[in-house]
């Protein structure tokens, strides 16, 4: 197309199939050959009108030096977002407090010189001329009103060279303006028809992006009742559908098979206060699939809504943080189904519960395992059986129930769910079925309160020590231990041993009688005597009940007391005997001497 014959109508009628959109960053195009569109023939003219508010224009700069533009240079600077590094023609003047879009056309002169085309675009206000044209750095031109953006940006586009772009045209053809959000489908009888469609048709899965492509395929499909539809709408019935699937709120505990009620659920009810739950195993035997929960993406979980994790490696349920009162929820169907040697056995070990679901918590360390197992209640189900274990960090086998049936809700149940499905009335004795559900629930609190004293929780006894290490910092920190072990492997989730109890006093070794106040008496007194008859003169320390008052002579040897042994122990810890060695001045070992 030639220069000369391109005008503002031929502009238009070439973007009227085009979609302008805004980039998030620059786009560097070119260089390219000089284009069929330069400076003379964009539909522009200079500032004449001072006080005329606008919302974009063009800053051009002429006679750009060669040698002041560096090409490799530019293209590092808009790539690193390093706007302080442009050259001083490309910026505003001033750092205007504004928000505003650039996109730069750089055009090379037949005399070796740039032609810069700043494109300035404001996204919130409007400013008149005389402040635009104070942060230009070149010639201000305002664009003609009866030019379109997609035809401007067009003709931008076609002067060739340099271009750093922040809009662009795209050649995907317009979907045509619908009245609203249901497109063409303006009469009723054409929106219910579109809703029966989503009832009937609509896409509950949202794995695999299976609901956007079903979405995106109808809406557009010629001859489908919801042909130009909004999206967003579709996206909204879609959650609401795929919510109906799974809210199953006219359960009750009659809906349960009795076997499962009172083995487990019964146990389970009241754990659940403080702990999660571990759904996982067969589907065919657990009614609800792990895909039909997956609605609870993305909502505010609360005391009502539970947190479902439908993908126990993906999803794991540390990364969450616990509100209290809520209910945590794992679905996970991959387990490991292992062979039962006695089909009729009550109970499966520890070592062989953990393996069985060991493909729902991956390569974790036994600390980990451990942590899980204490926190959550696990109910698995298996073929032909069901296992139960609640939580508890203890080496303790699961308890393990023979089930032949494929659910374990009970077939008169399945009429209520289909016409909630359905949006029909609850049933006529639904207030009554909830007024004793409420009493049963009680009951199965307190009894769980009752089983489950503050002794079972809160014990002093302390479990054995575990010490969580890595297997490189276990080596490291005991190489020495390691050594010692003579044909005994350490690993580094192992249990220390127990050091043994500290020896115990027996009691016929503990003196039974009480210090008898008189002999610190006397001691005290004698030591008052001492002082009185000299530095070399010896007293009797412990003289008889006769003549301890009449004595004043004191003996030449000290008379022991049969009462005061050596292997004795003496108890000072009675208040009236606290203040006997801080009574009076200390005296030295020569007084004592005899």
């Amino acid at each position: 197309m030639d220069a000369d014959n391109i005008n503002f109508t031929q502009a238009k009628e070439a973007t009227e199939q085009m979609v302008l959109r805004e980039l998030h960053e620059h786009v560097c195009v070119g260089p390219m050959p000089s284009g069929a569109i330069n400076i003379t023939n964009l539909p522009i003219r200079q500032f004449s009108s001072p006080a005329q508010l606008m919302t974009h224009f063009l800053d051009v700069s002429h006679d750009v030096a060669k040698g002041d533009l560096d090409i490799d240079n530019l293209k590092g600077v808009f790539q690193n977002k390093a706007w302080s590094d442009l050259p001083v023609f490309m910026k505003l003047r001033g750092n205007p407090n504004v928000d505003y879009k650039t996109q730069h056309f750089i055009q090379e002169q037949s005399n070796g010189n740039y032609t810069v085309i700043k494109h300035v675009f404001l996204l919130k206000q409007r400013l008149p001329q005389t402040k635009l044209e104070a942060f230009a750095m070149g010639k201000c031109y305002e664009i003609a009103k009866v030019v379109e953006r997609k035809a401007l940006q067009w003709m931008l586009e076609q002067t060739g060279g340099l271009q750093f772009r922040q809009f662009s045209l795209s050649t995907e053809r317009k979907r045509p303006v619908a009245s609203s959000a249901m497109g063409t489908t303006s009469t009723e009888d054409n929106k219910d028809a579109g809703w029966d469609f989503i009832l009937e048709h609509g896409e509950r899965d949202r794995s695999q992006l299976k609901q956007l492509r079903w979405i995106h395929r109808h809406i557009n499909k010629d001859g489908c009742p919801i042909r130009g539809w909004s999206e967003k709408l579709m996206q909204r019935a879609s959650d609401s559908l795929a919510n109906d699937n799974c809210l199953a709120k006219l359960i009750t505990r009659y809906d349960l098979h009795p076997t499962f009620l009172d083995n487990i659920f019964q146990d389970a009810i009241g754990i659940l206060l403080d702990h999660s739950l571990w759904l996982m195993g067969e589907t065919d035997t657990f009614a609800l699939q792990k895909k039909e929960f997956d609605f609870f993406r993305g909502l505010h979980f609360n005391k009502s809504t539970p947190a479902l994790y439908d993908d126990g490696d993906v999803e794991r349920w540390t990364a969450a943080k616990f509100v209290q009162g809520q209910l945590r929820v794992i679905i996970d169907n991959s387990y490991a189904n292992l062979e039962v040697a006695n089909p009729q056995a009550t109970s499966i070990s520890h070592d062989g519960f953990v393996k069985m679901i060991g493909p729902a918590l991956g390569h974790i360390p036994s600390a980990d395992t451990r942590a899980i197992l204490k926190r959550s209640v696990f109910i698995v189900f298996a073929k032909g059986c069901i296992y139960y274990r609640p939580p508890s960090q203890d080496v303790r086998p699961a308890t393990r129930v023979k089930w032949i049936l494929k659910d374990i809700s009970v077939d008169e149940c399945r009429p209520r769910f289909n016409n909630y499905k359905k949006n029909g009335p609850p049933p006529c004795d639904y207030d009554a079925r909830v007024a004793t559900e409420k009493v049963w629930l009680e009951e199965a609190l307190r009894m769980h309160s009752n089983k489950h004293t503050l002794q079972r929780h809160y014990s002093n006894i302390l479990p054995d020590p575990v010490i969580k290490m890595e297997p490189s910092e276990f080596e490291d920190s005991h190489a020495g231990l390691a050594n010692m072990c003579v044909g005994e492997a350490l690993e580094a989730d192992s249990l220390f041993a127990v050091p043994p109890a500290a020896p115990i006093t027996p009691e016929r070794a503990i003196k039974q009688e009480k210090f008898e106040q008189d002999y610190p008496t006397f001691l005290l007194n004698s030591h008052e005597w001492s002082r009185s008859l000299g530095p070399n003169t010896t007293i009797e320390l412990s003289p008889s009940q006769s003549d301890r008052a009449a004595s004043s002579v004191p003996s030449q040897r000290l008379i022991s007391n049969p009462d005061m042994e050596a292997s004795d122990e003496m108890s000072v810890a009675s208040p009236s005997e606290s203040h006997i060695f801080d009574f009076g001045d200390q005296v030295s070992d020569e007084a004592w001497m005899p």
